[in-house]
């Protein structure tokens, strides 16, 4: 069996009433405090895609980074993570399987990156962090959109959907999305009469696939319904 995780949410301080900043993971209209460790598995997380052994190693890179010396054990951070919903995991028999597993039923939202927000970043990583300036470029360079990954972005600019809902618009070849409601009506009915489902169709793996590359490089963001 092979199993994937990711991260969910939005990372923020929090004030309370008397003045204390406290690290916090918004996901939806919940909150949650988070220790040290369990924010270096987070972060490591979000904007990923990856087994148990590469969050760990990822996680105590972190740790040697950022000289945090956690005392608890690396799989019940992950759990504590998983039980908060911060952190999901899918499984299946292959990887594709899996990943289907995880994102399957997520909402995806393109992502809108302000450009103060991308000049903030830029400058951390030139000034800060030291980073030639030639290689930051890079990173900031506009992305060429392949046809298959425009496709599914034209789909999400009318809603938000989950990665079900974008196979089952490339399946009827559904371009306008009148409401996201009639869309969940129509495949509602059609997984009942018609015996439709994401999990075989043929698009599925391709459209997973660009799901996750657009996901790794931060174009989208994952919510859970």
């Amino acid at each position: 069996m092979e199993t994937f995780y990711t991260a969910i949410g939005k990372f923020e301080i929090y004030t309370d009433k008397h003045g204390k900043r406290f690290p916090v993971v918004r996901n939806g209209w919940e909150m949650y405090c988070i220790t040290m460790e369990e924010l270096l598995i987070w972060s490591s997380l979000l904007y990923n895609v990856c087994t148990f052994e590469i969050a760990e190693k990822l996680f105590h890179e972190k740790e040697q980074e950022y000289r945090v010396w956690g005392t608890g054990r690396f799989e019940d951070y992950m759990e504590q993570l998983e039980q908060k919903g911060l952190v999901l995991s899918g499984t299946g028999w292959i990887p594709a399987d899996a990943i289907y597993d995880l994102i399957g039923n997520l909402h995806i939202f393109p992502r809108k990156i302000k450009l103060s927000e991308q000049l903030k970043r830029f400058c951390e990583l030139t000034i800060k962090r030291k980073i030639p300036v030639y290689i930051t470029k890079r990173l900031f360079t506009r992305i060429r959109y392949t046809d298959d990954q425009k496709k599914l972005l034209k789909l999400l600019n009318h809603s938000s959907l989950s990665a079900d809902e974008l196979i089952y618009c490339i399946d009827h070849q559904i371009t306008e999305i009148p409401s996201p409601e009639k869309l969940s009506d129509r495949i509602w009915s059609d997984s009942e009469g018609n015996n439709w489902s994401g999990s075989s169709s043929e698009n599925r793996n391709w459209v997973i696939q660009e799901i996750v590359n657009l996901y790794l490089w931060k174009q989208i963001d994952l919510q859970i319904k």
